[in-house]
C-alpha cells in the first residue's frame, strides 16, 4: 500500500509525515538524495517497513512532501531512505525496498541492541561491586596517612567538630572513605594518584551519602593534614575549572 503523507506548514516546519494511517515519522535529515528516518517503539518491524515500502509506491506522495519540506529543486533526484535503528542503518531505495528484509534488519538490530545493553549493565554492576569490596578492604586496612602527628590531630579536632551538624557524619565519613580507598588504590592497585583521585570521588559518590559540596568540605581539611594533600589540591582545582567550563558551553 503506497503511503501518503500529509504536506502543510506543520509539516513542512519540523519534517513530521503524518500518514493516512495517522502514524508520525520524523525525517531527522536529507542529504544527497537519502531521507533519514529513526526507528521508534512506537511502531512494530513490519509496520515500520510497510510504511517505508509504502514511500516508494507510485502512488506515494513521499517524495513530492520531501522536496517541499526541504525546499529542493523539482529536478532534485529522491534516491532512498536510511532507516536508523539504534545507530545500525540500512539504505532502502526503490530496488530494495522489501518489507520482510526491512522488518527483520529492524529485528535483528533491536536484539543486537537489547543485548549491548545488558552486557553494559552487567559490566557496570561488576565493577560498581568490585569497587564496593575494594572500598571496604580499603576502610579496615588503610589507616589515613598524614604529614604528622600534628596534622593527624587537626583532622580529629576537625572531625569533633564537624560531626556535630547536621550531615556532619556523612562528610566526615566521606573524607576518610576517600583518602583510605585512594591511598589502597595507589598503594595495593599502583593507579597513578590523578587517576586514583578520579575514582575515589566516583566511589565516594556512589557508595556513601555525600554529594560533591559535602566532599569539598572534607577536601578542604585532606588538603592541609593527608599525605597526598598538595597533589588533591592541584586535582580539586583541576576538577573544578572542567566543571564550571562545562557549565558555561551549557549556555
Amino acid at each position: 500500500m503506497a503511503t501518503i503523507v500529509k504536506i502543510d506548514e506543520e509539516f513542512a516546519r519540523y519534517r513530521m509525515f503524518n500518514t493516512q494511517d495517522k502514524h508520525d515519522i520524523f525525517v531527522t535529515d536529507f542529504d544527497n538524495g537519502v531521507a533519514k528516518i529513526d526507528f521508534t517503539d512506537e511502531y512494530t518491524p513490519e509496520l515500520m517497513a510497510r510504511i517505508i515500502v509504502g514511500c516508494f509506491d507510485k502512488k506515494s506522495n513521499f517524495k513530492e512532501a520531501i522536496l517541499k519540506a526541504y525546499d529542493c529543486p523539482d529536478d532534485d533526484c529522491f534516491k532512498g531512505i536510511q532507516l536508523n535503528v539504534f545507530g545500525k542503518h540500512l539504505l532502502v531505495t526503490e530496488k530494495t525496498a522489501n518489507i520482510s528484509m526491512i522488518s527483520r534488519f529492524i529485528r535483528d538490530s533491536i536484539d543486537e541492541f537489547i543485548n549491548t545493553l545488558k552486557r553494559k549493565v552487567l559490566k557496570e554492576f561488576e565493577e560498581y561491586k568490585n569497587v564496593y569490596e575494594d572500598m571496604k578492604e580499603a576502610f579496615h586496612s588503610q589507616n589515613i596517612q598524614f604529614n604528622g602527628v600534628q596534622s593527624e590531630q587537626e583532622w580529629m579536632n576537625w572531625s569533633r567538630y564537624v560531626i556535630q551538624e547536621d550531615e556532619g557524619q556523612p562528610i566526615v565519613f566521606a573524607g576518610e572513605s576517600f583518602a583510605r580507598y585512594v591511598q589502597f588504590l595507589i598503594d595495593k592497585r599502583g593507579v597513578p594518584d590523578w587517576v586514583a583521585f578520579d575514582k575515589g570521588y566516583a566511589a565516594v559518590i556512589d557508595h556513601t551519602q555525600a554529594n560533591g559540596a559535602m566532599l569539598q568540605r572534607a577536601f578542604d581539611m585532606l588538603i592541609k593534614c593527608w599525605k597526598h594533600g598538595g597533589r588533591l589540591s592541584m586535582w580539586n582545582d583541576d576538577r573544578a575549572k572542567k566543571e564550571y567550563e562545562a557549565l558555561l558551553n551549557e549556555f
